[in-house]
């Protein structure tokens, strides 16, 4: 069971790690997406990027860190890092 929740958090903690690098397209098609108003939403636009940049690095650090402490006594620092292998089809 631990080993299950281990995976799950790991692979949660990549896949808010991939997103991450989808945050910029999102943006554009935010913007290109509001047409005549798109001058208007760029200055809230960055604000959008930054703060979903930032949900999903604290998302995939805390996936990461709940992943490798899933039952252990201490903590492993190399055991807390993402799961690079996992990957995850995405699109916006």
């Amino acid at each position: 069971m631990a080993a299950q929740v281990e995976d799950r958090f790991d692979n949660l903690s990549q896949d808010f790690y991939n997103l991450s690098d989808l945050i910029s397209t999102a943006r554009t098609t935010v913007e290109s997406g509001c047409g005549d108003f798109a001058a208007d939403m760029q200055a809230y636009t960055a604000t959008f990027e930054s703060g979903w940049t930032q949900t999903f690095d604290i998302g995939s650090e805390s996936a990461g860190l709940i992943a490798g402490n899933t039952n252990q006594l201490q903590v492993d620092l190399e055991a807390v890092d993402r799961d690079a292998s996992h990957t995850t089809p995405i699109t916006l």
